[in-house]
């Protein structure tokens, strides 16, 4: 993973350990969206579930 990916991983992680609101969640997965491509995106959600 790249740095990028592995910051939003990071910023998931957090949101969840945090009890973020889904607005929270909704933000960052957005912002995602916009910056990563779809196999990044993919590779970093994948993570995130797998690592709960």
């Amino acid at each position: 993973m790249n740095r990028i990916q592995l910051m939003y991983l990071e910023k998931l992680r957090l949101a969840l350990k945090n009890d973020a609101h889904g607005e929270e969640m909704v933000y960052i997965l957005g912002k995602m969206r916009q910056e990563l491509t779809s196999a990044e995106f993919q590779m970093v959600t994948s993570t995130f579930q797998n690592s709960r």
